[in-house]
């Protein structure tokens, strides 16, 4: 499991975070689900990694200077595919920071 994943899962569904990328966009969220995914190829495939990943409810855009298409409403998946630069609590409080 990321770091961040771990991060996260120590905080139960619900809970409210606000997630940061490093170009530019940052998204208030709550947390909805962690679970274990893949990447989509069939398990006898060269390059098939499965990898856990986190679902966040978009509460509000705080900041979306990079233009990603993100609605408030909509789910957003965590992944280390898209992974973020820093996690904090509703109150400000760092829980992750990437490193």
């Amino acid at each position: 499991m990321d770091d961040f994943i771990s991060a996260l899962n120590r905080y139960p569904n619900g809970t409210r975070v606000v997630v940061a990328w490093g170009n530019n966009l940052k998204v208030k969220a709550e947390l909805d689900t962690i679970y274990e995914t893949d990447n989509g190829l069939e398990i006898e495939e060269e390059g098939y990694e499965e990898y856990f990943a986190c679902t966040l409810k978009i509460l509000s855009i705080e900041k979306n200077v990079s233009k990603k298409i993100v609605r408030e409403g909509e789910l957003l998946e965590l992944s280390k595919l898209n992974k973020p630069s820093n996690i904090f609590l509703e109150n400000g409080e760092l829980i992750w920071k990437c490193s």
